[in-house]
């Protein structure tokens, strides 16, 4: 599956992908080139399909324009904590648009608590409540 629009390079995150973001993600958040070249390294890694000339050069646009819609306050730097949103609120539109087709009885919500606080940390444990159907990341602290 080829890489052709922004929300695309969401499903390309692997864990190892995600892990390794993690690890190299600034205190102090990403600029723009640091974090197209950090998130090429990522990718790459995990998805050798990204290397072929016209995919690499497509990525690296798209890219630039990922960092764009997470930057939503136009500082030129996007932080952990912003990332990971995002992360998630594209899977969750992704998974809702999918599930539309395949189980149109089961609705898909993003919800974020703003009363809690969101450390940037990296998650320490992602629970499924079925029984009331919610998802729960908790972070390390």
């Amino acid at each position: 599956m080829p890489i052709v629009k922004v929300t695309d390079i969401i499903a390309f995150i692997h864990p190892v992908t995600l892990a390794y973001l993690r690890t190299h993600f600034p205190h102090d958040g990403f600029t723009p080139t640091p974090f197209v070249e950090t998130m090429c390294r990522a990718l790459f890694m995990e998805n050798p399909e990204l290397h072929e000339n016209r995919q690499s050069t497509l990525l690296v646009r798209l890219l630039y324009e990922l960092f764009e819609q997470i930057d939503v306050h136009g500082v030129h730097v996007v932080s952990w904590a912003e990332f990971t949103s995002f992360c998630v609120e594209a899977g969750m539109s992704s998974a809702s648009a999918s599930a539309l087709q395949c189980a149109p009885d089961v609705e898909y919500t993003y919800k974020s608590m703003d009363k809690f606080r969101h450390y940037g940390n990296k998650y320490a444990k992602i629970d499924v409540w079925e029984e009331v159907g919610k998802l729960c990341l908790v972070e390390e602290r």
